[in-house]
């Protein structure tokens, strides 16, 4: 008889050591996972309170240091959130009287606010510090613009599969890069126009001249235009919208643009009329890139003319060009001659020594660009800039390539 009772002991021992190996294995799930999920929490409850202060020290003028009320809102919300965030560590029994604690505790908070404990925990939207951003409306999405400026395209096109009203801000598509693409459809169109970028890129993509014409009457802000590669039968669409901001002008390897098509572009005139009853459209331009264009000294004269607050000038690979076309560019009296400070003249195997006479004259010259200019030495181009050195210091980067130092 008493060896019957051991055996029955025996095996309601081990079914309770069993049971508690799982209860603790099961334990320690939890408890892994908790923390995983509490890490995450965390990690993204900072960047969101952090990035809810800034916005509230921009709004209200004051340092974080003076403690305004919108940053202590944000870390008072951080607290109470992190208070009701779960942690499971230490040994069963540790664990055990916590729960029984934390669970009585709670008991008595329910019974002291009956109401009160009927609601659930506030989620992360649901603070008024992230919804609520210095009481103004539209805060809420100040805070998610702050955050999704740190991403990347791709990432912002992951997240728009989630919520497209998230990073459909125009602020975060102020570039918007769509070269050596196949041809664009209108609905790829039409989020390019709702994006509202001020530096479009549309270089080697097949397009229609109605589909440049609709975008460039769309986008009336644009500042950056890369059309490089496109045939004039699309840029033609170029003669009709204004374009009061653009400043860029990428015009690289565009088959069929000659002397006649650049004029079309600038003066939005025909050919044959006379240039000084015309009327600039691009008179901010700032940086014209032409490198592989059959232009002659007429498109200089033009640029010259209609661009005053022209700095930056490619002219690579322009076989037509000739000593006396980068004199006209250095003659006296004329815009390019004090603004011009980069020139990239690559390529031009008309160019000899003689050019770097009338370049000395280019003040506020930078960068100058003359690889691949076969006719050109480079004694010619140390001669230049030892004879510069008692107005600036230049150095040569590479083999014809000029830069100013300081």
């Amino acid at each position: 008889m008493a060896k019957i009772y051991r055996r029955q002991r025996h095996s309601r021992d081990g079914e309770d050591s069993v049971s508690d190996d799982d209860d603790e294995g099961l334990w320690l799930l939890k408890s892994v996972f908790i923390d995983s999920v509490s890490d995450s929490i965390k990690k993204t409850e900072l960047i969101l309170c952090s990035s809810t202060c800034s916005l509230s020290e921009k709004k209200d003028g004051t340092s974080r240091s003076g403690g305004t009320h919108s940053s202590k809102r944000a870390f008072g919300n951080y607290a109470v959130l992190c208070r009701h965030r779960p942690r499971l560590r230490g040994s069963r029994g540790e664990r055990g009287a916590r729960t029984r604690s934390a669970s009585s505790s709670e008991e008595e908070e329910a019974a002291a606010h009956p109401a009160s404990s009927t609601l659930s925990s506030p989620s992360l939207p649901s603070l008024l510090s992230f919804k609520d951003v210095g009481n103004e409306r539209g805060g809420e999405k100040e805070v998610w613009v702050s955050v999704f400026r740190y991403l990347n395209r791709a990432e912002l096109l992951a997240c728009m599969t989630v919520c497209k009203a998230w990073s459909c801000d125009k602020r975060l598509w102020s570039h918007l890069d769509v070269s050596r693409c196949s041809p664009l459809s209108n609905q790829a169109l039409a989020g390019i126009v709702k994006r509202q970028p001020t530096s479009l890129d549309l270089s080697w993509t097949p397009m229609a001249k109605r589909q440049l014409n609709c975008l460039l009457t769309r986008l009336p802000g644009l500042r950056e235009l890369s059309v490089t590669g496109l045939p004039w039968s699309c840029l033609s669409a170029m003669v009709s919208p204004t374009l009061p901001h653009l400043r860029l002008l990428d015009l690289r390897w565009c088959d069929g643009v000659t002397d006649a098509q650049i004029k079309e572009i600038v003066t939005n005139l025909p050919p044959d009329t006379c240039l000084e009853s015309s009327r600039s459209r691009l008179r901010n331009m700032v940086t014209l890139r032409l490198s592989g264009l059959d232009i002659t000294e007429s498109t200089l004269r033009l640029l010259q003319r209609h661009m005053p607050q022209l700095e930056r000038l490619d002219l690579a690979h322009c076989k037509d060009l000739t000593d006396s076309s980068v004199a006209l560019l250095a003659a006296a009296g004329t815009h390019t001659r004090n603004n011009l400070t980069e020139l990239t003249l690559a390529g031009c195997n008309e160019l000899t020594d003689g050019c770097l006479s009338y370049l000395k004259r280019l003040s506020s010259l930078t960068l100058l660009d003359l690889r691949g200019c076969k006719g050109v030495s480079r004694r010619a181009c140390d001669a230049f800039i030892s004879d510069l050195f008692h107005v600036a210091v230049y150095c040569m980067m590479e083999e014809k390539l000029i830069q100013r130092l300081d």
